[in-house]
């Protein structure tokens, strides 16, 4: 009995070309996969809109209309409400400027409002409008996913110049500089 089972393991060696253990294990998992498929169904999911917007906004062509239309969008709206902000804040100051001409006269309260305060009113009816929003909007974009969308589409082009995608955030936003008002 014990030459037929030597026999017996060496033919199943000779065989598979592994010992015997791992041919019985490989032997019972293959067993327990066939159990497992006969009794498990899978099921494609639907696609959400979620998926289809995701496919969309990273589509190899789709993806950068789609991206166009966003940056530039963004762009006009930042700078038509900068602008409308800006005009506004200005009158603000502007009536505030008259308040401060009938309180106070002289060459010293001239200085004050010349030096100071139209510096301080330069900055925020310059800066603040544009740049308030611009973050508000930026955070927005990075809360939803689009800005790693966005490195995603542009990693090849960044490439060619030496930048990962992610480089071409602060790319965009230093030529926003260079736009006109």
């Amino acid at each position: 009995m014990k030459e037929l089972e030597e026999r017996i393991k060496r033919k199943i060696e000779e065989i598979h070309g592994h010992d015997t253990a791992s041919v019985v294990a490989s032997e019972r998992y293959a067993v327990v996969n066939r159990i497992a498929s006969e009794v498990t169904t899978h099921l494609v999911p639907r696609a959400t809109w979620k998926k289809k917007l995701e496919r969309a906004t990273t589509h190899s062509v789709f993806g950068y209309l789609f991206m166009a239309t966003v940056l530039l969008t963004i762009f006009y709206s930042i700078f038509l409400f900068g602008n409308y902000t800006s005009a506004l804040l200005g009158e603000g100051f502007g009536a505030l400027k008259l308040l401060y001409d009938s309180l106070f006269q002289g060459s010293l309260a001239s200085f004050i409002w010349s030096g100071l305060v139209e510096g301080v009113v330069a900055g925020v009816t310059i800066a603040l409008p544009y740049i308030v929003p611009f973050y508000v909007v930026l955070s927005v974009l990075e809360d939803s996913g689009y800005l790693a969308r966005i490195a995603f589409l542009m990693d090849s082009a960044m490439h060619k110049i030496g930048l990962h995608g992610k480089g071409f955030i602060p790319y965009w936003v230093s030529a926003a500089m260079f736009l006109p008002a």
